[in-house]
């Protein structure tokens, strides 16, 4: 995912020249992947900000060539290298000569330990659960009943909608939930297009009076032109006026507060899922609402 994460950013900032990957032994008993290109490069004041959370460079060079993420993709491939036994993100650049972004992966590795990421600082700090209390507060009568409608009348669909403005974590999520489901995977770019597909009445269904023709929605949080946030917000309206069915939704991020938590309980969240995805995580929500696995008995958890 790093390495993959690498690339991309390379493909945005590179427009003439050439992006290598190299494989080479590390230090210790590692092996070491890199990624040289000769793009733009990074200002030696912007570097500090690269590895921390929303460290998205918004000088107007970089901006031109980079429209997409909010700046977490670096943070998270070095998350998951420290997971791995690693020294996390390595790099270099020059400005205006490119740029070089490695890893270093142990041959042998002892278990990872689960992190997160303090947005002020980029650095590990342990993850506070005991969110369970907070519940939703249905504006209208119509959503409560749809919901318990919803959980009482189990449609037979087993379609799930994802929901992202990057592409790279549509890629990630739908292939390990394809790797450990039986369901059809859709896509949707943006919390509009998303919205889009909700309301269309010519999907395949059940035919069940409550079903939706979506068992679920995994969604994003900051995207353009409708929010994660605005995405519940503008379903719920419609189910409560009668337009569309209840349908569970989970709100993905890397980080969240407490003040987040509270709005996406107001609004009707479901269920919250921390980036980075693992297939740990995805296998308990999916097992939660009921969606088929392959060879459930054989998954590890």
């Amino acid at each position: 995912m790093g390495v993959v994460n690498f690339i991309s950013n390379s493909f945005r900032f590179t427009r003439k020249g050439s992006i290598t990957v190299n494989l080479k032994p590390g230090r210790n008993e590692s092996v070491k992947i890199e990624v040289v290109d000769t793009g733009l490069g990074i200002r030696e004041e912007d570097q500090p900000k690269l590895l921390k959370a929303f460290g998205k460079l918004e000088a107007d060079d970089y901006a031109r060539m980079n429209n997409m993420g909010v700046g977490l993709g670096l943070m998270i491939s070095n998350s998951l290298a420290r997971m791995l036994g690693g020294k996390g993100v390595e790099f270099t650049s020059v400005y205006g000569r490119g740029s070089t972004f490695s890893i270093e992966i142990p041959t042998r590795q002892n278990p990872p330990q689960p992190e997160t990421f303090s947005p002020e600082t980029g650095t590990p700090v342990s993850f506070i659960g005991g969110r369970e209390n907070l519940e939703f507060k249905p504006s209208t009568s119509e959503v409560l009943l749809s919901k318990r409608k919803h959980l009482e009348e189990q449609c037979f669909c087993t379609r799930v909608l994802i929901v992202d403005d990057n592409d790279f974590n549509l890629l990630v999520l739908k292939r390990k939930l394809k790797s450990v489901g039986e369901f059809e995977v859709i896509q949707a770019d943006d919390g509009s297009q998303a919205l889009e597909l909700l309301s269309k009445h010519d999907l395949p269904s059940c035919q069940l009076r409550y079903c939706s023709a979506f068992r679920l929605v995994i969604t994003d949080i900051n995207m353009p032109i409708l929010s994660g946030f605005d995405l519940v917000k503008s379903h719920r309206e419609m189910v409560a006026r009668g337009e569309a069915k209840y349908i569970p939704f989970v709100l993905s991020s890397a980080f969240y507060t407490d003040k987040d938590l509270q709005r996406g309980s107001t609004l009707g969240v479901d269920e919250w899922i921390q980036k980075p995805i693992t297939e740990e995580k995805l296998l308990s929500l999916l097992r939660k609402y009921n969606l088929p696995l392959k060879n459930p008995e054989t998954i590890n958890t």
